[in-house]
């Protein structure tokens, strides 16, 4: 996938996500320690929308199940 502008790094502060489309498909960014991580915005465990997910340190938690996986990583806890 090429580049693509989607917001401004200060819309995500630390410790939080967003959940944006680009060309059709879900993207969430998360900021952790001001890093940001572009994941996929389906939750790989069951599928759903990964909008409104919380980050718990370095983990996202699904908002549907809390399914959490690790953002530098992608590895399931």
């Amino acid at each position: 996938m090429p580049f693509h502008h989607v917001g401004r790094v200060d819309e995500i502060p630390p410790g939080r996500t967003k959940y944006y489309t680009v060309e059709g498909k879900p993207v969430l960014l998360a900021n952790w320690r001001g890093v940001i991580y572009a994941l996929s915005g389906i939750c790989p465990h069951r599928g759903y929308p990964l909008e409104d997910a919380l980050l718990w340190d370095h983990l996202v938690d699904c908002p549907w199940h809390h399914f959490q996986y690790d953002v530098r990583t992608g590895e399931n806890y």
